[in-house]
Formats: structure tokens, C-alpha cells, sequence
């Protein structure tokens, strides 16, 4: 994803296109994100809530009005900083979830092995 600024200078008038069409591509990547992320996963990103303050951000910016560049700023800083740790304690947590299985399922090899090489102890001894 593209950085957009994250500056407290307001949003360049000269540039409104461009900074529509940052949005347009965030909306594409939560869009993405809800694919990759299926609503069962244990662990998502709140996709809502970065929609919701996308939604605001770009609602302020159609306004037109310049006393909302510096309240754009902030809000797209904070949605951009608020989104990337959100997808980074997913990744995390989808690791960790990914671990603990990873170790289950060795746990759980390691015993049927042990009950398997039991039972061919036991018939061993039976046939023996």
C-alpha cells in the first residue's frame, strides 16, 4: 500500500484527484483484506472500523472545506498507524495460533507413536 502522508500540513488543493484516489485504493486494500481475512478466521482485522474512519476522512475531504485539512491529517496519520498494527497483531496472532497447533499436533504424534510402539510390544510379547 502506497504511504500516503501522514504530515500535519494540510492536504494540497492542487491534488484532490490523487488523494481521492489514495482512498479509492485503501478501499481496495480493506476489500482484500476482508477476502484474505474470511469473517470465521479467529484472528481479523477490524475492517469495519478502518472503513468507518476511511468513510470520514474522505466525507471531510469532499466537504472542501480548508479548516478540515489539518483534522484530515490527523485522521488519516492515525487510520494508517491504526491499520498497519492491526494487520501486524493479526499476523502475530495468526503465528502464535499457527505455533500452538504446530505443537499440538507434534504432541499428538509423539503419543500415537508411543501407543503404537506399545501395541507391538504387547503382540511382540504375545506371539512370543
Amino acid at each position: 500500500m502506497p504511504a500516503m502522508s501522514t504530515s500535519s500540513a494540510p492536504v494540497p488543493p492542487s491534488a484532490p484527484q490523487s488523494f481521492l484516489q489514495q482512498c479509492a485504493h485503501l478501499r481496495q486494500v480493506l476489500a482484500r483484506g476482508r477476502v484474505m481475512f474470511p469473517a470465521e478466521a479467529e484472528f481479523k482485522p477490524n475492517f469495519d472500523l478502518h472503513e468507518q474512519r476511511l468513510d470520514e476522512i474522505e466525507r471531510l475531504f469532499r466537504t472542501g472545506n480548508p479548516d478540515n485539512a489539518t483534522q484530515i491529517q490527523q485522521l488519516n496519520s492515525a487510520f494508517l498507524t491504526d491499520f498497519n498494527a492491526d494487520i501486524a497483531a493479526t499476523l502475530g496472532e495468526t503465528q502464535e495460533g499457527m505455533a500452538r497447533f504446530s505443537q499440538q499436533v507434534t504432541q499428538k504424534l509423539a503419543e500415537k507413536e508411543n501407543e503404537h510402539a506399545a501395541v507391538v510390544a504387547d503382540e511382540a510379547e504375545a506371539a512370543g
